[in-house]
């Protein structure tokens, strides 16, 4: 039988999914960019990601913080930041990568991600979770 962990990366690997979430008997997926499954997860119920395991293509700070704001037990990342490995290493939230790079990178890839860099000046998970669904408001405002 296979672990939540190995469903949802599994089924990050076999679909278009960016993210997977695996707890009991429940996955959910999506095919957002960036930080946007985690945080519409978290809005929609601040308990969802409690005790799950996530998969996800792309792990930054931003991302690191969230998953430990919503209690995450365990994570694989296909491609994860140096700061995200410190996060959860502080955290003691079990994770597996793929591939570690020293900082994730913006869309067009000439910048650290902004929700990245936004993140470095925190280490708390409340914190950081209040900064990003404020930048994520921000960047919807904007035509």
């Amino acid at each position: 039988m296979l672990t939540n962990l190995q469903k949802a990366k599994s089924y990050l690997q076999d679909s278009g999914a960016s993210c997977v979430m695996a707890k009991d008997s429940e996955l959910r997926h999506s095919e957002k960019p960036g930080i946007m499954p985690l945080l519409e997860w978290l809005k929609e119920d601040s308990t969802t990601l409690q005790n799950s395991s996530i998969a996800d293509k792309v792990v930054g700070k931003a991302a690191a913080l969230l998953m430990v704001f919503g209690k995450v037990s365990e994570v694989y990342a296909e491609v994860i930041s140096t700061a995200a490995i410190e996060c959860f290493e502080k955290n003691k939230v079990l994770f597996s990568f793929g591939e570690k790079v020293p900082y994730i990178l913006n869309r067009d890839q000439t910048d650290m991600c902004p929700m990245e860099k936004r993140c470095m000046g925190t280490d708390s998970p409340t914190e950081a979770y209040q900064i990003l669904g404020e930048m994520v408001k921000n960047f919807a405002k904007k035509p």
